[in-house]
This record gives C-alpha cells, sequence and structure tokens, in this order.
C-alpha cells in the first residue's frame, strides 16, 4: 500500500460514492490486469425499503444506547422509516419491531 503524502487531500466534487481498483494476474499470464468500477452516489431516494429497515434496526440500536452517532435520529422516524420496509415481512417480524420501537419510545419518554 501507498503512504498517504503529508499534505493536505485536495476534496474533489464528483457524483461517485466509491472507486474500486482491483489488480490482478491470470494463472497463466505475466501480464497483471486492472479493473476500475465506480459506484454512483444515486441519494437516498433510491434506497430499497430492505435496506431502509434494515437501516431502522441500527437506528433502534443507536437510540437504545443514547450514542453519541445518533445525530438527529427519533423514535418517530425510526417508526416511519421502518414502516417502508414491510413489504417482505410473512412472518411479521418487521410488525413486531414496529411494536417494540414504539414501547421503547414510550419508555424512554422522547419522540
Amino acid at each position: 500500500y501507498q503512504k498517504p503524502k503529508d499534505s493536505e487531500t485536495d476534496i474533489i466534487s464528483s457524483p461517485d460514492l466509491l472507486l474500486v481498483k482491483l489488480r490482478y494476474k491470470p494463472i497463466d499470464s505475466d501480464i497483471s490486469d486492472k479493473v476500475e468500477v465506480s459506484v454512483a452516489d444515486d441519494g437516498p431516494e433510491h434506497v430499497s425499503r430492505d435496506f431502509r429497515f434494515a437501516s431502522s434496526v441500527a437506528m433502534m440500536g443507536l437510540l437504545l444506547r443514547d450514542s453519541k452517532y445518533k445525530a438527529d435520529a427519533t423514535y418517530d422516524k425510526l417508526i416511519e422509516q421502518a414502516g417502508l420496509g414491510l413489504d417482505n415481512d410473512d412472518l411479521g417480524y418487521r410488525r413486531e419491531f414496529i411494536r417494540l420501537a414504539g414501547t421503547a419510545k414510550s419508555m424512554s419518554g422522547k419522540k
């Protein structure tokens, strides 16, 4: 790995979230190949419902621990976001999670 320079890194405005660079050498070759794939940041409106539900589970953990990383998370936002992921809830686990979040909200005395 290369060590970063001591100078400050310039911030570049880009629509990409990240750039993955991979270099590999095929088994029967002496020459390595390089692959670069950029991942675009489509914004939060293009996130899947499953991802929204999963992030609400993470938000619940932050709120329960009163984490300094919770930013502007609230139980109301958590319940609203979790409700968007109810499509895939054949066994009722997601509805149960939302019920538990409501209970945690009432016990905490916070919104």
